[in-house]
């Protein structure tokens, strides 16, 4: 007997070999979309990459100019240092320096309170030889101030100088330390006025003070140039002069 062999037509023909390949068909599909979506996720994925690569190259440049801000940072911050503390040494310099500066403009002031009054001692010495030089009666000049002494002091007239109590005249009974106002003619220790030409008082006062007081009690008047006696011409005084007298 034959054997019945079923037509290959007729089996692709039944239904399923239909769902067979649809099943092929979308699976194909899926497969297919799969691949896709597998390319883009690479795709992705090296564009992710380079990212992470600039950001990385990024962050060390960044590092970098950190660093060297800091190390600027610094270095401006050492030199602020130095140049602050060079600018308080220069300024300690400068407050020593105005220190001296008035230190030696007070001398000055006070060789130049002495050399006035040295001045105006000669102007009325001068004035009154020239007086007496035409004066057609000689007279003897008066005393510029009535001197006299107790324990070291001097009192010229109505004003005591230095030392203890005053012996003569119309005075305070006080101490005075020599501190006197030339212009206001007050005894600044005890207030009490003084009367006459106090400028040529206080002058002869202070000549007195000065060619009779000790050293260490003399005021401060800085010699400028030996004060000549007041009794001798000043020509007779030089060299050449006494040469020519001899």
């Amino acid at each position: 007997m034959r054997r019945h062999i079923p037509c290959p037509m007729s089996i692709c023909a039944s239904p399923q070999c239909e769902e067979i390949k649809a099943t092929v068909i979308r699976h194909g599909e899926t497969l297919r979309r799969t691949k896709e979506e597998i390319n883009e996720l690479n795709r992705m994925i090296q564009r992710l990459t380079a990212e992470v690569e600039n950001a990385k190259c990024q962050n060390s440049k960044l590092e970098a100019a950190v660093a060297e801000a800091e190390q600027q940072g610094e270095a401006a911050l050492n030199d602020a240092h130095c140049k602050l503390a060079g600018l308080e040494e220069a300024l300690q310099k400068a407050k020593q320096d105005m220190a001296c500066l008035l230190k030696e403009y007070q001398e000055v002031m006070n060789s130049k309170l002495g050399l006035d009054i040295e001045i105006a001692i000669y102007r009325r010495l001068l004035e009154g030889k020239e007086h007496r030089r035409l004066s057609p009666v000689l007279s003897p000049p008066p005393s510029p101030a009535g001197v006299s002494s107790s324990r070291g002091g001097v009192v010229c007239g109505d004003l005591c100088v230095s030392g203890s109590r005053p012996v003569t005249g119309s005075v305070c009974s006080a101490r005075c330390s020599g501190n006197l106002g030339v212009s206001t003619g007050v005894c600044s220790p005890c207030g009490q006025s003084s009367g006459g030409s106090q400028l040529v008082r206080f002058a002869w006062c202070l000549l007195l003070r000065k060619y009779t007081a000790p050293r260490a009690n003399r005021p401060c008047l800085r010699r400028r140039r030996r004060v000549p006696e007041l009794g001798k011409p000043l020509g007779l005084r030089r060299k050449g002069f006494r040469n020519q007298t001899a």
